[in-house]
């Protein structure tokens, strides 16, 4: 059996990212995978601390040596099959928990040798969901696809799997918008968005999880 695990970056653990990851797990479910979710705001950790732990000639750390409450989490991650990462999209850029997951996972995997780049001996696919608010033009404008393919091109480099990616743009960010600034957004046309094409977004979804635990 597949062990599949899902990676929610959001605050917000029932809303757009996280029902992604869920539908990306289900999709995984469906061909037989164990599947589970981790919540990253609900641990207290770190980016990388630079103490080159990993990189040492001898008794170089497998799993990223910072104690605190990721590390069990890059422990479970690397006996896992499938990695289904979600993470809204802040300021042009991947939500900052996230971004501090990388870098303790993918540099405790890298290497500075020429010929081997990668010191992980084994396989794990990857899919990474970004959900935003902004919708697919100016998601165009602002190159978010280039910041998106670069953190799916080092998974692929560094865990040796097939590695995905898919966003989900216009997002609904609250239930009732007559209670926060929203002079950019039309509610109407959010709600409108979050009704017919978030299902279809979450199908997308359901079909990279299925996929990747297949592969």
């Amino acid at each position: 059996m597949k062990k599949v695990l899902g990676i929610n970056a959001s605050p917000r653990k029932n809303w757009n990212t996280a029902q992604a990851v869920g539908k990306a797990l289900e999709g995984a479910t469906a061909v037989g995978a164990e599947t589970k979710m981790i919540h990253l705001y609900s641990l207290n950790f770190k980016g990388c601390s630079s103490c080159f732990a990993c990189k040492l000639l001898h008794n170089n750390a497998e799993i990223c040596v910072l104690k605190d409450d990721l590390q069990p989490i890059l422990v479970e991650v690397m006996q896992s099959d499938v990695l289904i990462l979600g993470t809204p999209i802040y300021f042009s850029n991947i939500e900052s928990s996230m971004i501090a997951f990388f870098e303790r996972l993918l540099f405790m995997n890298s290497t500075y040798n020429q010929n081997e780049i990668s010191k992980f001996k084994g396989k794990i696919a990857s899919g990474l969901i970004c959900t935003m608010n902004v919708d697919a033009q100016i998601m165009e404008e602002f190159g978010y696809h280039a910041i998106i393919k670069n953190y799916v091109k080092y998974l692929g480099m560094l865990l040796h799997g097939p590695s995905e990616w898919m966003t989900i743009n216009d997002t609904l960010q609250f239930k009732d918008y007559s209670q926060y600034m929203h002079g950019m957004f039309d509610p109407e046309s959010k709600k409108r968005v979050h009704e017919q094409q978030f299902p279809r977004d979450l199908e997308k979804a359901y079909q990279l999880g299925l996929r990747l635990a297949k592969a």
